[in-house]
């Protein structure tokens, strides 16, 4: 919910200090930001604009701690691993590549991927997904590959994840500039 009292300084700085929780990389960030606004910069945003990608990270796994409380939450292992599978889906998002970048969307695909990866029983909800969780994250990425390539008109390639970002990325980037 938002709060009428947090002023657009504040309001960057817990983006900043969500993306630093996150261990979200400036590029991932920016297109994060792209996705929920419109636009890349938090300086060009408005309040409005900063609760929404404030939001968009405590999706993704960032949990604001304020003064004298215990941040309240589920094992530091399952969270990296909810902020990562979170961070690849918005990123396939604010590429082109999914048409829904939703929370709720990528629930589904995740319950639907889970059930050969859980003896045929679909996981239910992210947060239970603690067994499954590295295999899923390597399918989402094994997709988000996928459809990089194919965006790229690329029909085979012995390219790592990480290489085909980068080119996708670099092909991105000069499209944009154009």
């Amino acid at each position: 919910m938002p709060n009428p009292n947090r002023t657009k300084p504040q309001l960057i700085q817990l983006l900043h200090i969500a993306r630093n929780k996150l261990q979200m990389d400036e590029h991932v960030y920016r297109q994060n930001l792209q996705a929920w606004t419109g636009k890349a910069s938090s300086k060009d945003m408005s309040i409005p604009q900063l609760e929404k990608c404030l939001a968009g990270m405590k999706r993704l796994g960032f949990k604001p701690v304020f003064k004298g409380k215990e941040p309240a939450g589920k094992p530091e292992l399952q969270q990296d691993q909810l902020k990562k599978l979170g961070q690849v889906w918005t990123q396939m998002a604010a590429q082109g590549l999914i048409n829904n970048p939703s929370y709720l969307a990528m629930e589904r695909w995740a319950v639907k991927q889970s059930q050969h990866l859980n003896n045929g029983t679909g996981i239910q909800k992210l947060e239970w997904m603690a067994p499954i969780a590295r295999e899923l994250i390597e399918q989402l990425k094994r997709w988000h590959r996928r459809l990089m390539l194919q965006k790229l008109g690329i029909t085979r390639s012995n390219a790592s994840y990480s290489q085909v970002l980068a080119q996708f990325q670099l092909q991105f980037d000069r499209n944009e500039g154009a």
